[in-house]
């Protein structure tokens, strides 16, 4: 391997062990709403107040006409 390939290496694994990282903390800090004791009732009845995720679900097929679904030239 030359020197090129192995910078790109090293770059993508740091960019991995950085990601694991930041996992590692959002999952021993991230709190649902209900439990995080900083949140006033106020805040938290504004989130609750959030309507619903759609659950509607769309087939790929169906994206591929719609010019958004494509990398732009």
């Amino acid at each position: 391997m030359d020197h090129h390939h192995v910078r790109v290496a090293v770059a993508f694994i740091a960019t991995g062990a950085l990601g694991f990282i930041w996992l590692a903390f959002w999952l021993a800090l991230y709190r649902r709403p209900e439990e995080d004791p900083h949140l006033s009732a106020g805040e938290l009845s504004l989130i609750r107040s959030d309507p619903a995720d759609s659950t509607t679900t769309i087939r790929w097929r169906d994206l591929f006409p719609h010019r958004q679904t494509w990398p732009s030239p």
